[in-house]
């Protein structure tokens, strides 16, 4: 392991603090990024109750392997690290900030010991959110009941203008 000096030991035990509570880690790299740029991402973050920070490299795997994530990173320029409750969050204003700012690359994901690759990452900014997956599902049991409750009323419709075309016949055979 690696000497740490004094200062740079504060250092990590604040890396430690932010990252250890924190089931979900995505990795990326802000080398271009403006103040204004990191800041805008860090907005976007606050929306969903997560965070963002930079952080030195090497300090940075200090950290990870003292809180016991054995994950093997491969980090180059300057690192920033998101943070929050569900990578999946993370994953989708990661990427939407990806879109509109192209400096800035996600390096991957962390939860747990395991490393998700940023195309990984990506897939799952595209899946649907938890909320719209319940109502798709929804809709798929609702729809048979609809087209149920539709075939029903058809055909209580035409029992109706049965009837209606028997009373009429027998009030024209009167």
């Amino acid at each position: 392991m690696p000497k740490v000096s004094f200062e740079k030991r504060g250092i990590v035990e604040e890396i430690i603090k932010r990252i250890s509570g924190s089931p979900a880690l995505l990795i990326a790299n802000h080398q271009r990024l403006t103040v204004a740029e990191v800041e805008e991402l860090r907005e976007r973050l606050a929306s969903i109750s997560a965070s963002y920070f930079g952080v030195k490299n090497t300090l940075f795997k200090i950290a990870l392997r003292r809180i016991k994530r054995n994950v093997s990173l491969d980090l180059s320029g300057q690192t920033g690290v998101c943070y929050g409750s569900s990578i999946e969050e993370l994953a989708r204003v990661s990427v939407g900030f990806k879109a509109k700012h192209p400096n800035f690359n996600i390096q991957g994901g962390i939860i747990g010991d395991d490393f998700f690759s940023p195309q990984y990452i990506e897939k799952i900014a595209a899946l649907p959110s938890k909320e719209v997956i319940i109502a798709m599902f929804l809709n798929l049991i609702q729809s048979p009941l609809t087209n149920f409750t539709y075939i029903l009323k058809e055909h209580l419709r035409r029992l109706v203008r049965v009837i209606e075309e028997l009373r009429k016949q027998r009030t024209d055979n009167r």
